[in-house]
């Protein structure tokens, strides 16, 4: 059954398969394209799984990313082309938290659909095929590290964090690449991408009746395994960072450096959390953008450059805050970071400024088919409800943004200088 929202005017309809596969369909009547994602949430951080029985599985760093690789082998050739030859555009990616693959198309969505669910159903591995794919995936590892700004956050990562995954480049690195196998990918497989632990979202014009039948015929096809539940595991992370201070060389024109704090209280609910980072991302976005009054003498004075910029993420069991900036004197950049962020406040003016340009940006991202499904996607993941999410930017009060300070403790930080080579 269709449902509209009554507030976004976005028709859904949502059903699981026989084999457990959730479907979640979107229709856009006024759009010709389509698109659809398929996706798994097993990520760059699932490196220990535990099962219902306490079994705990050891995943090698940047398994994920491999296998997301090598779902696109296929015995007939690459199967990129055969999206190609059906006016599709066919990708897919690796985060920390899960495994999507996708298509576009202004052509017949239904083939490719097809091809979709039968070729992340159907793995076609062999050792040859995994041993060649180490050369091409330690090249672009070592091609990523070259680039200044991936290297400082993939430093920051590894100066906050003893323990967790997060510490590890999505894509692992040399050594964990080479001793990934064949059988290790399968296993990986098997524990991961059962249809039960699966999600797709497919956001087109055509009638949702014959994509439904679409999905349900094909699904009926691929064969019925059993289900190996699995969670990821618990991380015992210490409180205190990893390096305070921490230097790294690179051929660069100019230096850069990143002040991070590293949050260690977190959220018993993805709500909440959810919550926690819009009010981290007002906080920040009223003392650290041209919203602040002093940002334009911060230019004048070059104590930041254009580079400059903050983030913030809130996992499950993580948390940071991050300033970086191209400077030549790191120490006056990270008591920059400290002295404004002890004075970092926000009005209810500016609070209510940024939440309309928040709602405003949200509700346009729901023009966008890609972005609007991956959306959709992982807030399933989250089991949460996608227009919530967009929802819970109106509910947010100047008293919780404001008491969003405490979370940070200043001296729990890392400061990562990436400085010119001799």
């Amino acid at each position: 059954m269709n449902v509209t929202h009554p507030r976004y005017k976005e028709t859904l309809r949502e059903f699981t398969t026989e084999n457990g596969l959730r479907c979640i369909l979107v229709f856009k009547p006024d759009y010709q394209g389509s698109c659809a994602l398929l996706g798994t949430p097993f990520g760059a951080l699932d490196l220990e799984q535990v099962d219902q029985e306490g079994t705990i599985y050891h995943v090698i760093p940047g398994t994920a990313h491999f296998l997301e690789h090598k779902l696109f082998e296929n015995p007939e050739g690459d199967i990129m082309n055969v999206f190609t030859d059906l006016g599709a555009q066919v990708n897919a990616f690796t985060s920390y938290h899960e495994t999507v693959y996708y298509f576009t198309t202004s052509a017949d969505v239904i083939e490719p659909l097809n091809v979709l669910m039968d070729f992340v159903a159907n793995p076609s591995i062999s050792e040859a095929s995994v041993e060649k794919e180490k050369g091409i995936i330690v090249q672009e590892l070592n091609m990523y590290e070259q680039m200044p700004d991936v290297r400082l956050m993939m430093e920051t990562y590894k100066s906050l964090y003893h323990n967790h995954p997060l510490k590890f480049d999505i894509g692992g690195d040399e050594q964990s690449v080479l001793s990934v196998s064949k059988e290790h990918l399968d296993e990986c497989y098997l524990r991961n991408y059962h249809p039960q632990q699966m999600v797709l979202v497919v956001a087109t014009g055509v009638d949702l009746d014959v994509i439904e039948e679409t999905i349900r015929k094909k699904q009926s096809e691929h064969p019925v395994r059993a289900m190996q539940k699995v969670v990821r595991a618990s991380v015992n992370e210490p409180i205190e960072v990893v390096n305070t201070y921490h230097t790294i060389t690179m051929d660069v024109q100019s230096e850069k450096v990143a002040v991070a704090f590293k949050i260690t209280e977190f959220f018993d609910s993805p709500l909440k959390r959810l919550k926690a980072e819009w009010a981290m991302r007002f906080l920040n976005e009223a003392a650290f953008s041209s919203l602040n009054p002093a940002y334009q003498q911060w230019m004048d004075d070059e104590i930041i450059t254009d580079f400059f910029g903050v983030d913030s993420d809130f996992g499950e069991d993580y948390g940071f805050v991050l300033f970086f900036n191209e400077t030549s004197d790191p120490k006056q950049f990270e008591d920059f970071v400290l002295e404004q962020w002890e004075k970092a406040t926000i009005s209810e003016v500016t609070l209510q400024q940024l939440k309309r340009r928040s709602l405003g940006s949200a509700i346009r991202r729901m023009n966008h088919l890609d972005d609007l499904a991956l959306g959709i996607m992982r807030s399933t993941f989250e089991q949460m409800d996608y227009f919530e999410t967009i929802d819970v930017i109106e509910t947010i009060s100047l008293d919780e943004v404001l008491a969003i300070k405490q979370l940070v403790h200043v001296e729990n930080r890392s400061v990562i200088t990436l400085s010119k080579k001799a």
